[in-house]
């Protein structure tokens, strides 16, 4: 029944095409006549019309083209005649075929081969078409277009599994192929498997072929869904796991959710009962209690309060409070008034008391807001018109006080702000012969904290210490109580050079006046030199002594080592009694002891009997120091002093200031001076003094330099 639906299917296609091609004949047999009647009947026959019969497209006008050209009829074109005589003619593809389909090949129209291409064309496309239509319906399936599924017989297909195998026979005699389908992988010939594969038609060992194609298609099938249902049962479970793993984890989530919501539910609780407190805060247990309750949320609930920013809040509550309590402030009573209530706000509001994991959140200090209006409204007037520096105690003790509760950069906005520019203008206020308090009284406190800063005021001290020494006596002991506090606060160098120009001259006078009297021996000028003993340091006052004392007191031993009626025991405890007015670290020293070994000397030569002789003192001794311990000239050589300080022991004995430039200025990297008003710099390395005139900076003597800054004066 197959065989024969398949053979009128292939009759009735025939059938068709030879219809259709009538037709095609039809319409060019009437398209050449109109051709032939517009050309004169000259191209009735044929063969006559292969030639330009396109011409019943064009109206005639291509072969009078082609006759310009040199064309004759029945001879091939171009030059010589070589080319093609006939027209190519297209073939009517049969339907349903496509291009190159069973290797089809279009035919040019030959008339010697025309008439039984016609004949056989139909039949050798019909049989090619049916091949392929049954070779495709085992290869994939047309899902949108599905046709009638056909079966085929067991003896098809053993008939075409024969034909394949002759096909393929003759390329797989030396192919070699293994066999994996047993228990055990066996190499074979291709050829012999697939003679092992085919299927015999006349074998009587196979019962019912047909039914064992079927069922290997029902298994192929089942097979087929089998796998399928596995691969998606595979799927299943993948998703499955995928859905209880993202289970577990919005559980996890949704926990962590619930949990933060209680905190924050508990955190509110606790805030709104902050914000209760703030807004009845008008005593002292009432801010206390604000406190605690915001002191309560840090601990409980860091995270909030420090993700939340609540601190905000918290200085909102506490703001109006800390106002009103600074408001009628007194300083000088209660000058430590609210560090004590304040100093936990300090962790609560302060970013520099942040957990290391909250850093970074508080983007502003709002401790130091807090503070900074209410103190500072009150402190600005006090400290810049009605403090007292002389009395620094109420200020002191401020400072003191909230030196650990205070920011720092508030704290340093008073001291530097308000306190350094009032020292500095009572500094300039300050006279030594007049005030009643010690400088260092008063100045040393602030120390500390404005050590760097009151360097710039060292200068002007010095000065006035130099003016108010000018007619001080050493036998007044005021001087001494001025001076030592400042042994430490000034530069090694500086202090020297005050000692030399103010000290040491007034000590060499009281020696001066010394007299040298063993029957009657006054030592209050000595005490008194030697109490300026640690201001000058060992070696200079060793220079002082060498220079002032001993001369007089090697004279005076000599005298009397020289006289007739000589104790030598009264000598000796002369001797010894001199040794214990000096202290134990000037005996110590080499230079020191040099002087007593010179008295020693001469002591020995008197008991020996021997001529006492009077030693050159400026000559070198035996038993001289060492390089570094020697004599140092004079101190008010000229010649030890640098430039700076001559022009300041000039400036000193004309009472006229001479101290760095309160602007820090600064010209070709030298320091600005203030000389009696004129602008100076002292150029050390090439020994000159400049000063600004008339916006120029001129060389001008010491002399010059005064006249002008007289005349600036007056």
């Amino acid at each position: 029944m197959a065989e024969d639906e398949r053979k009128a299917k292939a009759a009735k296609r025939r059938a068709e095409e030879k219809a259709a091609r009538a037709r095609n004949k039809d319409n060019e047999d009437a398209f050449a006549g109109t051709s032939s009647r517009r050309d004169g009947g000259g191209r009735n026959s044929r063969a006559n019309d292969d030639v330009g019969s396109f011409e019943k497209h064009t109206k005639g006008i291509g072969m009078k083209l082609l006759e310009k050209m040199g064309y004759k009829k029945g001879e091939g074109l171009g030059k010589g005649a070589s080319g093609i005589s006939r027209a190519l003619e297209t073939q009517l593809r049969p339907k349903n075929m496509g291009m190159g389909f069973n290797n089809f090949k279009e035919n040019v129209n030959d008339p010697t081969r025309s008439s039984k291409r016609e004949d056989d064309e139909g039949e050798a496309s019909e049989d090619d078409m049916d091949r392929a239509r049954e070779q495709s319906m085992w290869k994939k399936r047309n899902e949108l277009r599905r046709q009638k599924r056909e079966y085929k017989t067991a003896e098809e297909l053993l008939a075409e599994e024969q034909e394949n195998a002759s096909s393929v026979q003759t390329t797989t005699n030396k192919l070699n192929i293994i066999d994996m389908r047993g228990a055990h992988a066996t190499v074979v010939n291709a050829n012999e498997l697939h003679k092992a594969r085919v299927v015999r038609a006349g074998e009587e060992d196979i019962m019912l072929p047909e039914l064992q194609h079927n069922l290997k298609l029902v298994v192929d099938l089942a097979e087929s869904d089998i796998t399928k249902l596995d691969g998606k049962i595979r799927s299943e479970k993948d998703t499955q796991e995928i859905l209880r793993r993202e289970k577990i984890r919005l559980s996890k989530v949704a926990e962590a959710h619930d949990e933060l919501a209680a905190r924050t539910k508990s955190a509110l609780a606790l805030v709104e009962m902050c914000n209760t407190h703030g807004k009845a805060c008008d005593t002292a247990e009432q801010f206390d209690a604000l406190t605690q309750s915001w002191m309560e949320v840090v601990k409980q609930f860091p995270k909030e309060y420090y993700g939340h920013r609540l601190n905000r809040l918290a200085l909102a509550h506490a703001a109006p409070y800390v106002r009103a309590m600074y408001k009628s402030w007194d300083l000088s009573k209660d000058p430590t008034l609210g560090v004590d209530i304040l100093r936990p706000w300090r962790s609560l509001l302060s970013p520099e008391l942040v957990p290391d994991e909250y850093k970074g959140v508080f983007e502003d200090d709002s401790y130091e807001d807090l503070l900074r209006d209410p103190m500072l409204s009150r402190l600005r007037p006090i400290i810049s018109s009605k403090w007292d520096p002389t009395k620094p105690e109420d200020i002191l003790n401020f400072v003191q006080a909230w030196s650990d509760v205070m920011p720092e950069a508030l704290m340093r906005e008073i001291t530097h702000a308000l306190v350094l520019p009032r020292l500095q203008r009572r500094v300039g206020e300050w006279e030594p012969t007049k005030e009643r308090v010690a400088l260092h009284v008063w100045f040393h406190p602030w120390l500390p904290m404005l050590h760097k800063n009151l360097k710039d005021l060292y200068p002007s001290i010095r000065q006035k210490f130099t003016v108010s020494l000018a007619e001080w006596e050493a036998s007044d002991s005021s001087a001494l109580t001025l001076l030592k506090p400042w042994q430490r606060v000034f530069e090694a160098k500086d202090w020297s050079s005050l000692m030399r120009r103010c000290v040491t001259p007034k000590l060499e006078d009281a020696l001066a006046m010394l007299q040298i009297n063993p029957s009657n021996q006054v030592l209050d000028p000595v005490r008194t030199v030697l109490k300026w003993e640690s201001m000058l340091g060992p070696s200079a006052f060793i220079t002082l002594l060498e220079q002032h004392f001993f001369r007089k007191w090697h004279a005076a031993l000599h005298k009397w080592l020289t006289a007739s009626n000589v104790d030598l025991d009264e000598v000796a405890q002369w001797y010894i009694g001199w040794k214990t007015v000096f202290s134990e670290e000037l005996l110590s020293h080499e230079r020191m002891r040099v002087q007593l070994n010179v008295a020693l000397d001469m002591m020995n030569q008197a008991a020996a009997g021997e001529g006492v002789v009077m030693p050159n003192v400026a000559a070198p001794q035996p038993t001289a120091p060492l390089a570094d311990e020697r004599p140092v000239p004079h101190p008010m050589d000229e010649s030890t002093m640098s430039l700076k300080e001559m022009i300041e022991e000039f400036a000193n004995a004309h009472e006229l200031e001479f101290i760095p430039s309160a602007s820090g200025r600064r010209h070709d990297g030298l320091a600005v001076y203030v000389f009696g008003g004129v602008s100076v710099v002292v150029d050390t390395a090439r020994e000159s003094i400049r000063a600004l005139i008339d916006g120029d900076w001129t060389p001008i003597s010491l002399d010059q330099l005064l006249d002008r800054a007289r005349a600036i004066k007056r």
